[in-house]
């Protein structure tokens, strides 16, 4: 497939599985043994199942997560996507009580994508800044 086609293929997983989250689409958009490896987690989210409890904890604590798309471009079978995504902190995160703080989180994927499918990806968010935002708000460190 060409750097474009695989480009689309990433646009469309966006859209459907991160920001519709409709993961009925799942089996058709990625691998048998899809995972993502992120920079803060010990272990890599595993499957389309590992994705959607992903989000939908993301979903929780940031009901009005709009996940964008800043940048995207690719070489070969990889495509990588730097993502802007503002929101407000209204549920439990990690331990933290709301605050209704207004975030905005940043990160970069790259996205290996081989047979129409996004097989793998290694994800690398700004989970640092995020966390330091929502202490500031709550005035208060999470341990």
């Amino acid at each position: 497939m060409s750097v474009e086609e695989n480009k689309e293929i990433v646009r469309k997983y966006v859209q459907d599985l991160l920001i519709d989250r409709n993961y009925d689409h799942a089996v058709d958009q990625v691998g048998p043994n899809f995972k993502i490896d992120r920079s803060a987690m010990p272990e890599a989210i595993a499957g389309a199942e590992g994705l959607h409890r992903q989000m939908d904890m993301l979903n929780e604590a940031f009901p009005d997560l709009e996940l964008q798309i800043a940048d995207i471009f690719g070489e070969g079978d990889k495509v990588a996507v730097r993502f802007i995504a503002p929101g407000t902190h209204t549920g439990d995160f990690l331990g933290m009580a709301p605050t209704g703080v207004k975030v905005l989180w940043k990160g970069n994927v790259i996205y290996e994508v081989q047979d129409g499918r996004v097989q793998q990806a290694w994800a690398c968010w700004d989970d640092v800044g995020l966390i330091q935002t929502i202490e500031k708000a709550s005035g208060s460190k999470a341990s």
